[in-house]
């Protein structure tokens, strides 16, 4: 499937929670169809404000033997600097610094852009000077861990949203060369598992702010069993939704799907193609431990997929609930595509 660059650019910054205005009038939007290129420009961008503005900082204690009596004197080597004939003291005291976390995860991401070949000569020009403006920040071993450690940061500094976004999301698909020297890009717009994650974060943070009067939120369902004993619902699997639209007389179950093959064929016969059956099993089993807690509300549900070969808008109902399977067309004007989320669930 075919993603146009500027819809790339929609699709980060609602999965990112980053206001389209701001981001498209500070930043602008790449003429390009790489999605590199366009990372960087936002990177680029990104670094560039944060360096305008100050880096973060913070307190890290570091014990020193110092001229001065400052923070915290540590009597006992104190007194052996004095016994040798020095004036010195032997203290612990905070130092304000900006070699944070979210700052070294910067500068190595830098770094390790720079090891890719052939990059734009402007794009390097801007990436050498980063680096020479983030020369006394130390570098730091990236893991997905440390990105997870990242996490809360994200949410007290919102500054470094937007650049630790584009740092995860350049460590998942900035992969060693065969050398073992320098790094090659892989284009994630082809990996089902990333662009999964990525859709399935744009369409519920394009409901959060286009539908006012539904609460929009992922929720854990739990199976509404009866005289069931607590080692049998444990072994039960976790039921987790998508997305949940939620008003005072409906609920809204859409479970988002991104794959290369929207219908799936059976083995003996590949001329006949039908529904992905477990998608619709898990949608239904939703609806259906939902609907069962929340009685006083109508329950439906939608499967979205992104358009690959064919356009799809079908429904059916069954036991009450309305549920229907839907394609969303990433290659077209993002107003249509705006328009085309909104009317689905209307």
């Amino acid at each position: 499937m075919r993603i146009p660059i500027q819809n790339l650019y929609y699709l980060l910054c609602y999965a990112w929670q980053v206001p389209i205005p701001r981001a498209t009038a500070n930043m602008g939007i790449v003429d390009t169809h790489q999605p590199l290129d366009l990372l960087l420009h936002l990177l680029l961008g990104a670094t560039t404000a944060l360096l305008k503005n100050g880096l973060a900082q913070t307190y890290t204690e570091q014990t020193h033997t110092t001229a001065n009596i400052c923070g915290k004197l540590h009597p006992l080597e104190t007194a052996i600097l004095q016994h040798q004939n020095r004036p010195q003291a032997h203290c612990t005291f905070d130092v304000l610094q900006q070699n944070t976390l979210p700052n070294r995860v910067l500068k190595t991401t830098i770094g390790q852009l720079l090891k890719l070949p052939q990059l734009p000569k402007q794009a390097l020009k801007k990436l050498l000077l980063l680096q020479q403006r983030l020369q006394h920040i130390e570098p730091i071993n990236l893991t997905q861990a440390l990105f997870e450690q990242l996490e809360t940061y994200r949410y007290t500094n919102q500054r470094y949203y937007l650049v630790i976004n584009i740092c995860r999301l350049l460590y998942h698909n900035l992969l060693p060369n065969e050398a073992g020297k320098g790094y090659v890009f892989h284009d994630f717009r082809f990996d089902e598992q990333q662009m999964g994650r990525l859709f399935e974060a744009f369409v519920r943070n394009f409901y959060r702010q286009n539908l006012p009067n539904f609460s929009v939120f992922s929720e854990h369902l739990y199976w509404q069993t009866s005289n069931t004993n607590t080692a049998t619902k444990q072994l039960l699997p976790r039921m987790k939704t998508d997305i949940s639209l939620l008003s005072s007389s409906q609920k809204i179950i859409i479970e988002t799907k991104f794959y290369s093959q929207t219908l799936q064929t059976h083995y003996q016969n590949q001329q006949i193609a039908k529904f992905q059956s477990s998608n619709l099993y898990q949608l239904f089993t939703y609806i259906k431990q939902s609907a069962q807690k929340q009685p006083q509300i109508t329950h439906s549900g939608i499967l979205l997929y992104p358009t690959v070969k064919l356009s799809l808008n079908e429904h059916f109902v069954t036991d009450g609930h309305l549920i229907r399977i839907v394609t969303l067309n990433l290659d077209q004007n993002w107003q249509l595509i705006h328009q085309h989320l909104l009317n689905m669930v209307q």
